[in-house]
């Protein structure tokens, strides 16, 4: 079953710095925020993280949701793509 992944901006707290969350059914996996790449690409590395993790493959794009939130959707099934690679693209991009 295909699921979607969205990633949520954490801001820091007393205890914590800014982080990114990665969730989905499967699972979900939290990093400090790298102020090194935008907020796009942070997305999109946690997003893929979480993909690893879970072991799974395929072409994901990128969308946005009302709330600020990100959501990668998976477009081409694992297996598809001849060398399995892991791929994520924003629509038009």
């Amino acid at each position: 079953m295909t699921q979607a992944i969205t990633v949520k901006y954490l801001g820091p707290t007393n205890s914590r710095g800014a982080r990114l969350k990665a969730a989905c059914r499967g699972g979900s996996i939290t990093e400090g925020r790298d102020f090194a790449l935008n907020g796009d690409e942070q997305a999109a590395q946690v997003a893929k993280a979480l993909c690893i993790k879970l072991g799974w493959g395929g072409h994901y794009v990128c969308g946005g949701l009302p709330n600020g939130d990100y959501v990668f959707v998976q477009v081409l099934p694992e297996g598809h793509l001849a060398d399995q690679s892991f791929t994520i693209s924003r629509p038009g991009g």
